[in-house]
């Protein structure tokens, strides 16, 4: 089993799904006395922080100075310690000389908790910008052709410009960006977090998927036994079905997926949750960003 602090946060059993919920709150007072420190401000009457909105694993800030600046707090809960903050700003940076798509500039950022604030953050430029769902409703046939047809100009750039070898969240070396320590809800989620698998880089799409449906199974594994010891014999009959499947993918991944099928192919920068809540428009409704 793997063990790794995720200080901060709980997961919560409801009727349906687990989900996550930040044990504490992040103290505006102690991120205004990060930004001021970052941003080299003498004088705490220059710096004001406000709540601007959350996700399931961040918190949003905005950060004003006295100069008429404006940058953007995030702040995480720490569900892959170092990973995943670092993981973000290595694609920030590597969008950033390698797409034409803008992206926001990294002012500076903590991928430990050893801050004041106590979570990993990333301090960043202010865009000026509308989701793309607010907007929506209100967009002309016109603009809402434009904006997909610009997102798909974004991607085949995306697989032009993509020369990776490997699956996983990106990490920054001295002389490049390589793919890392995947970091991903179904490899964090719960239980998931501890189970010893493998966690990329993934050599092909065969080792990604052999890892995923190995997480399945270990998850079905520890229902069942949760589903014994209570007597719950409606959930253990669920579960023997789903852990049935899943041992069949297993069984099927190397006929689908042979092992070293893709090994050597290119793999693309892959944004798994785009949406029109994290694509972020001008006030002519032209796509200027995508966050998230």
């Amino acid at each position: 089993m793997l063990s790794s602090s995720r200080e901060g946060f709980v997961w919560v059993e409801n009727t349906f799904e687990l989900q996550q919920r930040w044990d504490n709150e992040p103290i505006i007072d102690d991120i205004k006395a990060v930004c001021q420190a970052t941003l080299q401000l003498d004088d705490p009457a220059q710096c004001a922080v406000s709540f601007l909105t959350s996700g399931g694993f961040n918190k949003i800030y905005v950060v004003e100075v006295e100069s008429d600046q404006k940058f953007v707090m995030r702040v995480s809960l720490l569900v892959e310690t170092r990973h995943k903050t670092a993981g973000e700003v290595a694609t920030l940076k590597w969008l950033s000389q390698h797409s034409t798509r803008p992206v926001p500039r990294v002012i500076a950022f903590d991928d430990t908790r050893d801050s004041k604030i106590g979570f990993e953050w990333i301090l960043m430029e202010h865009v000026a910008s509308t989701s793309a769902r607010t907007r929506w409703r209100k967009m002309t046939m016109e603009d809402k052709k434009a904006l997909v047809e610009d997102l798909a100009r974004h991607h085949a750039q995306l697989l032009d410009t993509s020369s990776f070898q490997t699956i996983g969240t990106l990490k920054e070396t001295n002389s490049d960006f390589i793919p890392d320590t995947l970091v991903s809800m179904m490899f964090f989620w719960g239980d998931h977090f501890g189970f010893d698998v493998h966690r990329g880089p993934f050599r092909s799409s065969h080792s990604w998927l052999y890892s995923l449906i190995s997480i399945m199974i270990k998850a079905k594994v520890l229902e069942m036994d949760k589903a014994v010891r209570e007597g719950d014999e409606d959930v253990a009959d669920e579960v023997t079905y789903s852990l049935r499947i899943a041992k069949e993918l297993s069984l099927l991944l190397p006929e689908m997926f042979p092992p070293d099928e893709d090994a050597h192919g290119k793999k693309v920068l892959w944004h798994d949750d785009l949406s029109l809540s994290n694509i972020m428009v001008d006030g002519n409704n032209s796509p200027n960003s995508i966050i998230d």
